[in-house]
């Protein structure tokens, strides 16, 4: 308080200012009725009014200048502050302020460079009103900005809110504009939004629910006078990720997506918003090439894992929700994405193309093989190709398996081949006998032609060395009964021809035991009377 000392002067410049003033009035207002005197006699009052008005101000800036200054019951002199009445009043001023606002908060904050701690996951470049020099809310660690709250006024503004929980908007403004604090509203509106940023705190707002993070729906409500007011303040007291978690989510990041992620969970939270759709769609192309491997390789549990990992991780859009499913699923997550990258460098079309080869040569030229017999080498080059196919990973170490596969291909393309050699030199076998049938040279070419190509064309095999079908084990025999049907036919159409009645006699004697002379004798008898029989009725006869 400023109380003033003398105040005659200040009276007596008063009262000759006031005189002067209700003469002006009295006649200013009809100046132009007034005779010439009396128009001077005016200017001359006005100008006596405007010294008695300069005279007034200096005798009350002389009366304070005499008067004391009190301050909490201290006493000053206010010719001890300065020699002029706005000297003194500056000087008195600035000290005071001083004590009423001992850490005054000088600082301007812009809506631009709140929005920054709302807008950008990555903390790049940010204004230099957040960082560690003045307000606090970020600092650098490792070259990296993170959201620490380390200040002074983010340390006293958690301090209130941990005091007083569920604080509004409005007491936080009104609390800490007045001393000793004296902080802006734009200060104290970027503070909050700092400490929702950083998870110290979560924010409820009327018309938006409950926030634990700027990244939230409503959070720019914040940025509005009445949302801000409205606003109820509590500590965020459940560590959402402590800083080992977050440590080790960033890690996971780093190691096996490539990405630097800042340890605060905005930047997690956005970093699996942007990365883990790519995942997914890495982790289904993944699977159409796993679709060609052998069909008894079981699909990995651990990309089936990630898959559900993902999932749960991109089911809800908040923060705090999302940050916790990463945390909750960090090993299927480390463990997945390790050999989801992993595999897709393995799973080449070459791989690929292998792993197709031995599988067809383990199912279908293999059994073949293993009912006839095949070599040592051949045998163990089989059951190498069959341990490899039932490892739980068949696409890796497939260097060694192609020379294995290449053997045991050849060995059943030879085996296959002298099976096909030996049917068509036994098929001209046939067709010599029917050329040296009686009566063949009584026929023309075509009705030769007609005969022979039951041998020809019938009894082809119509398979190559390659194939795998008729299987391996069953071609010799399915080619024996195909020539013998072919040769029965080209019989009976010669006879046709040659108009001679022909018999077939089946001569069923398998399993038939002959001990002595006298039983071989007796069953030559009966083929001769079997033969007789048909022969006596102008028969030929043709045995089976």
């Amino acid at each position: 308080m400023w109380v003033a000392g003398e105040l005659d002067s200040a009276r007596y410049a008063a009262t000759k200012m006031v005189q002067s003033d209700r003469m002006v009035q009295r006649y200013g207002t009809r100046q132009s009725l007034l005779s010439d005197d009396k128009q001077r006699l005016l200017i001359e009052e006005r100008n006596r009014f405007e010294a008695a008005k300069k005279d007034l101000t200096e005798a009350v800036k002389s009366s304070f200048m005499a008067g004391h200054l009190y301050f909490r019951g201290r006493h000053t002199n206010p010719r001890d502050l300065g020699s002029t009445f706005f000297g003194a009043l500056e000087a008195f001023g600035n000290r005071i302020a001083g004590e009423l606002y001992p850490h005054p908060t000088t600082y301007t904050v812009l809506e631009k460079d709140i929005l920054y701690l709302i807008e950008n996951a990555e903390l790049v470049a940010p204004p230099p009103v957040l960082g560690q020099e003045r307000l606090g809310i970020l600092s650098l660690d490792a070259g990296r900005y993170e959201v620490s709250c380390n200040g002074r006024v983010p340390t006293d503004v958690l301090a209130y809110v941990r005091e007083l929980p569920g604080v509004t908007g409005a007491t936080l403004l009104e609390y800490f504009g007045k001393p000793p604090h004296g902080t802006p509203p734009d200060v104290l509106r970027a503070v909050v939004v700092g400490l929702l940023r950083g998870a110290s705190i979560k924010v409820e707002i009327p018309e938006a629910g409950e926030l634990t993070s700027v990244r939230d729906e409503g959070a720019r409500e914040l940025l509005k006078d009445g949302g801000f007011r409205k606003a109820k303040l509590f500590e965020n007291t459940r560590e959402t990720l402590s800083p080992r978690d977050k440590n080790a989510i960033c890690k996971l990041f780093k190691e096996t997506l490539g990405v630097d992620v800042a340890h605060d969970n905005d930047a997690i939270a956005n970093a699996v918003a942007l990365k883990f759709a790519g995942v997914r769609e890495r982790l289904t192309n993944l699977g159409e090439r796993f679709r060609r491997l052998p069909r008894d390789t079981a699909y990995p549990d651990a990309l089936t894992k990630l898959a559900g990992a993902l999932e749960a991780c991109r089911r809800d859009r908040k923060v705090e929700p999302t940050v916790l499913a990463v945390k909750r699923h960090l090993p299927a997550l480390r463990d997945g994405l390790t050999l989801l990258r992993r595999m897709e460098s393995d799973l080449t079309d070459q791989t690929l193309d292998i792993l197709r080869q031995a599988e067809d040569v383990w199912k279908l030229c293999w059994p073949g093989l293993e009912a006839l017999g095949s070599a040592e080498d051949v045998r163990a080059a089989a059951s190498a190709i069959e341990a490899h196919l039932k490892t739980e990973r068949p696409w890796e170490d497939t260097v060694e398996l192609m020379p294995r596969v290449e053997l045991v291909r050849e060995a059943y393309r030879g085996r296959r081949s002298a099976v096909l050699d030996a049917h068509a030199a036994k098929v001209e076998q046939a067709i010599e006998r029917i050329k040296r049938r009686d009566g063949i040279e009584r026929l023309d070419l075509d009705q030769r032609h007609m005969v022979l190509r039951h041998l020809s064309e019938g009894a082809a095999a119509n398979t190559d060395d390659r194939s795998v079908a008729p299987p391996l084990e069953a071609l010799e025999a399915l080619l024996a009964g195909r020539r013998e049907a072919a040769e029965s036919k080209s019989l009976a159409q010669l006879d046709g021809l040659l108009d001679t009645p022909t018999v077939d006699v089946a001569l069923d004697f398998n399993g038939r035991e002959i001990k002595t002379e006298g039983e071989l004798e007796s069953f030559i008898e009966e083929i001769r009377r079997l033969i007789l029989h048909q022969l006596r009725a102008q028969h030929r006869v043709r045995l089976k």
